[in-house]
C-alpha cells in the first residue's frame, strides 16, 4: 500500500512538472492530476487508519498483560497477608500451662 501511495505521488509531481514546463494545462492532464490527488488522499487516510489500528492493538494487548499480571500479584499478595493474619491470631491467643 505504501509503494502504491508513493507511485501515486510520484505520477502527481512528474505531471505537474510537465504542466509547469510546457506552461499550458491540457484538460487530460487536470483530470489525471484530480483523480491521482484523489486516490493519493485515500491511500494516505487507509495508512494512517492501519497505523493508529495497529497502536490500538497492541495497547490493549498491553493492557490485558498488565492486568493478568496485577490479578495475579493482588492474589498472591492476599494470600500472604491472610497467613500473615493467622500467624498473629495464633499469637494473641492466651497459652494455656
Amino acid at each position: 500500500m505504501l509503494v502504491v501511495f508513493t507511485s501515486t505521488v510520484y505520477t502527481i509531481t512528474e505531471i505537474q512538472k510537465r504542466i509547469k514546463d510546457a506552461g499550458i494545462v491540457n484538460s487530460t492532464d487536470e483530470v489525471v492530476v484530480a483523480q491521482r490527488l484523489l486516490e493519493a488522499s485515500i491511500l494516505g487516510f487507509s495508512l494512517f487508519l492501519g497505523l493508529v489500528i495497529d497502536r490500538q492493538h497492541y495497547y490493549i494487548r498491553e493492557i490485558n498483560l498488565l492486568r493478568r499480571s496485577f490479578e495475579t500479584a493482588r492474589k498472591q499478595n492476599l494470600g500472604t497477608d491472610s497467613s500473615k493474619r493467622r500467624v498473629a491470631v495464633e499469637d494473641e491467643k492466651p497459652k494455656v500451662k
